[in-house]
């Protein structure tokens, strides 16, 4: 009894550690129906927002991202080696967290791990910026190993789901930037909001 009450004490306390760096969009109950069915309706629809999927460079694009259906799992855990620093509690009561400060034309590393709605790791996806006068976007590629995450998620498919991503924010434009992952393809996208921004300095 006291073996299995300690394999339980340590499956939750993953759990947490877990739950408290990512987040579930699909059962975000901070966004109201009518903005998910807005989003919905733009992703099986003729897609607004025109995404560089392939881009192995920091790519500008047309379209705002918060218009695109929110579903599956991510977690953004570094950004040039530093954890975001505010507590997702205060990112939902208006605060954006700003979670590194790189230069314009600098070099950025990001990781994380990622998955879709159906606990899969997506085939492609994407690293969004979201500016206030440009959006940008980058290719991300998952298949490092997180047998964490797909053990506390419940989902074998994420046992790969880890990303590490370093580029360059050539020709970015200075400002604070929203991150998001964005899953799928041109007809059938999903988002992932990440609760942390990047500012992009002069």
């Amino acid at each position: 009894m006291g073996i299995y009450t300690l394999k339980m004490f340590g499956l939750l306390a993953a759990s947490v550690l877990i739950v408290a760096c990512s987040y579930d969009d699909a059962n975000d109950s901070t966004h109201s129906m009518s903005a998910k069915s807005q989003g919905a309706a733009t992703a099986s629809g003729a897609l607004a927002v025109v995404l560089p999927w392939e881009s192995t460079t920091v790519t500008e694009f047309s379209g705002d991202p918060s218009t695109i259906a929110l579903a599956g799992k991510c977690s953004l855990e570094g950004i040039n080696g530093a954890a975001p620093t505010t507590p997702l509690v205060s990112t939902r009561s208006g605060l954006i967290p700003t979670g590194a400060v790189v230069k314009s034309g600098g070099n950025a590393v990001f990781n994380g791990w990622m998955g879709d709605a159906n606990g899969q790791v997506p085939t492609r996806a994407l690293l969004v910026l979201q500016g206030p006068v440009a959006s940008y976007a980058v290719k991300i590629v998952g298949g490092g190993a997180r047998p964490d995450v797909a053990k506390v998620i419940g989902s074998d498919g994420l046992k790969t789901s880890g990303y590490v991503l370093k580029t360059t924010l050539s020709g970015v434009t200075p400002g604070d930037y929203r991150l998001w992952l964005v899953y799928g393809g041109p007809s059938a996208a999903s988002a992932c909001r990440v609760y942390s921004t990047l500012r992009v300095a002069a």
